[in-house]
């Protein structure tokens, strides 16, 4: 990997306005979703695996909206 991208994935990306929005929007609907497994999956691992995956999936994609950009 080149030093730059390690560069830019490893630093502090200030979000404007509009990626602000885009977090939201994000986080809500990933929200309902985990509401969701929560609700109608029987406790234990995989249900605890489910929430986990859809965690990452929230952080990734505020990562891929956090690096089109930077301070």
């Amino acid at each position: 990997m080149k030093q730059e991208v390690l560069d830019y994935n490893f630093v502090r990306h200030c979000p404007n306005e509009d990626q602000i929005k885009r977090y939201d929007s994000i986080r809500s609907q990933i929200k309902k979703a985990a509401e969701l497994i929560n609700k109608i999956c029987p406790e234990g691992r995989e249900k605890e695996q489910a929430i986990v995956n859809i965690e990452q999936a929230m952080f990734w994609a505020n990562a891929s909206i956090a690096r089109e950009d930077s301070c």
